[in-house]
């Protein structure tokens, strides 16, 4: 299988740039003439063809207490999230067939083991994915706090459930940002396989930082079996 990964460090604007790219070609119809490789494998995977008439897009943010944690200059891992979010926000274009919703997983509850069963439920799609409302996506981009633990299993799933089986001509996909391992239970790998691999066919990007070997080992495999990009540092 093609490696999708970008294993070196990249800056904050790199990873800006790179998701920005990610949103702007599955946007763009995937079929016109003269593709890049991104371009084409983006359309391989999906079965794309020339027809390509719609575009389903979930940001999918990570918001467990390890969020807080400071990544360099002051800054948290949550406010350098929220930077490339808000970036990626704004490169999307508002035309019709492009639907971009958003979810946001371990913002309820605490991250003690007292606030862990409610935490490691909590994923909640909070913009739906019907066209392009930046001013929603804005504004749950700016109430996330940094809060619980890490249901990333349950995301994928709860995830994969917003979307419809693509009809032709359909993309789905989704783009996670996350810091850290699955900390609720689970198997994040594999259902990023199945997910790709199933009825809505969604490829799955990842964004991760602050990530140790371990961590980059997880998070490189759910984009790997989502059939995406692994974009971390």
């Amino acid at each position: 299988m093609r490696d999708r990964s970008y294993r070196r460090p990249i800056g904050w604007l790199t990873k800006a740039l790179l998701l920005c790219t990610i949103l702007t070609l599955l946007s763009a119809g995937l079929a016109m003439a003269g593709l890049s490789g991104l371009q084409v494998a983006a359309a391989q995977d999906q079965g794309a063809q020339a027809s390509t008439q719609a575009v389903n897009v979930e940001l999918i943010l990570d918001s467990s207490g390890s969020m807080e944690q400071d990544v360099g200059g002051g800054e948290t891992r949550m406010e350098a999230a929220k930077r490339v979010m808000r970036d990626v926000i704004a490169a999307i274009p508002e035309r019709e067939g492009i639907n971009v919703g958003f979810r946001i997983y371990g913002h309820e509850g605490n991250n003690t083991e007292a606030g862990r069963a409610e935490s490691c439920q909590s994923s909640e799609l909070v913009v739906p994915i019907a066209g392009v409302d930046k001013a929603a996506l804005n504004a749950e981009v700016d109430a996330a706090t940094p809060t619980g633990w890490t249901p990333l299993t349950l995301s994928l799933q709860r995830g994969a459930e917003d979307f419809s089986p693509p009809a032709e001509g359909t993309v789905n996909a989704m783009v996670m940002v996350t810091d850290g391992l699955e900390t609720c239970g689970g198997d994040p790998c594999e259902t990023a396989r199945s997910i790709y691999e199933g009825d809505v066919r969604a490829t799955i990007h990842v964004v991760g930082f602050g990530l140790t070997a371990e961590e980059q080992g997880t998070i490189s495999c759910i984009a790997e079996n989502g059939g995406g990009l692994n974009l971390s540092a």
